[in-house]
């Protein structure tokens, strides 16, 4: 699972070897350091950032799967935007990636009006 988020861009995907755990992995140090500091806030517990200069997420965290769909939670109620891109606007090299990611999406939807 892919998430957007005025925290940054995280990637989440279940742990092979530990049932019930999730890897939330980031190509940005900042932006697991947000997350992990919302895990710790809602567990108590400290996530380590462990880094991973071989794999394509540099940065990786572990936690539980009720954690982390707490933290999506919060950050979905505590939405105060209207306009996505607005609110995370500001550094340019995040605003150039958003803005191809956003492109790479609006052509899809395009090609597939287009061709259903």
């Amino acid at each position: 699972m892919w998430i957007f988020s005025k925290a940054g861009f995280v990637s989440i995907v279940r742990h092979k070897s530990q049932p019930g755990k999730l890897i939330v992995r980031a190509r940005v140090r900042e932006d697991l350091e947000r997350f992990a500091k919302l895990l710790d806030e809602i567990t108590g517990e400290p996530h380590a950032i462990r880094e991973t200069p071989s794999r394509d997420y540099r940065f990786r965290t572990v936690a539980t799967k009720q954690a982390v769909a707490q933290v999506l939670a919060r950050q979905v109620t505590e939405i105060d935007y209207t306009n996505f891109k607005d609110a995370v606007h500001g550094d340019p090299q995040r605003d150039d990636a958003y803005m191809d990611v956003w492109s790479a999406m609006h052509r899809l939807q395009r090609d597939k009006l287009r061709h259903p």
